[in-house]
């Protein structure tokens, strides 16, 4: 089938991945899509899961035609991205696949989600961190705002925590986990003074300095919009998505190398990205 606009993406969402298959032609799956590494990583997560890696991708690719999609995008480099939750006996993947010209590919491990009272492995893009917690889960918001995971969590009883909160209870940054200890806050965590970052962003503005993002394929637009917050070049990380969004921007970026200036307003950015 013909690579499918982004509208025509958006009506398979909250449906099973084997009625979008039929419905829209899309080929089956098929042995290869995993490296040994990955296998690896989703066998380690629970023990209710085969040894054998072989069998575990078996599974996998028999189960997917069940898995509910919850989120779908495209990738800079025109994949169709779909973001889909596959139960394996215990255990659940989060897993977004990327599909062109006839072919699928894995395009990133979203989430591992299991019940175990240990300490669980969490990956995101070749990141390992630890959460003691009964539902391991990796929240990420690669082209939406992932509210199926997050609603997903609350109805199983779990504190969902933003990045934002995540990363003053922890510590630490770029995943928001769900937990069942809320009032677990590291200690010393402090929230950021509106003065000081008042200042710091003044002082940026000022400098005018040139900053650079190189989008490389494989990356989407989060990645990209990641990188302006980061930045202090936009305020709404989500928000700023969704305007690439609805300017028709997100599935125009490619692969290239893109120049930004400290202080520049949000319009400006967009001026730079189409460039």
């Amino acid at each position: 089938m013909q690579q499918p606009n982004f509208d025509l993406l958006k009506e398979t969402v909250g449906k099973r991945f084997g009625s979008v298959s039929t419905d829209y032609g899309l080929p089956e799956l098929t042995e290869g899509l995993f490296t040994v590494e990955q296998l690896d990583f989703l066998q380690e997560q629970s023990a209710s899961l085969p040894s054998d890696t072989g069998m575990l991708e078996g599974m996998i690719l028999q189960n997917v035609n069940k898995g509910k999609v919850l989120r779908v995008g495209h990738a800079p480099t025109g994949e169709s991205l779909f973001t889909v939750r596959i139960p394996v006996n215990k255990t659940a993947f989060v897993l977004t696949l990327a599909y062109s010209t006839e072919t699928w590919h894995l395009h990133s491990i979203e989430a591992v989600q299991t019940r175990r009272q240990e300490i669980g492995k969490l990956l995101l893009g070749g990141l390992i961190g630890s959460a003691a917690t009964a539902l391991v889960a990796l929240l990420l918001s690669s082209f939406s705002s992932g509210d199926d995971i997050v609603a997903q969590a609350k109805e199983e009883g779990y504190i969902v925590l933003t990045q934002e909160e995540y990363a003053t209870q922890t510590g630490q940054s770029q995943v928001a986990v769900a937990t069942q200890d809320p009032n677990a806050k590291k200690a010393g965590a402090t929230a950021p003074d509106a003065k000081t970052d008042a200042v710091a962003t003044e002082a940026a503005a000022e400098t005018g300095e040139s900053v650079t993002f190189q989008l490389k394929e494989g990356m989407t637009t989060w990645d990209l919009t990641s990188f302006l917050q980061e930045e202090g070049l936009i305020s709404d990380q989500a928000q700023f998505s969704q305007k690439l969004t609805d300017l028709g921007l997100d599935v125009l970026l490619r692969p290239q190398e893109y120049s930004f200036q400290k202080g520049m307003s949000e319009d400006e950015v967009i001026e730079a990205l189409k460039k």
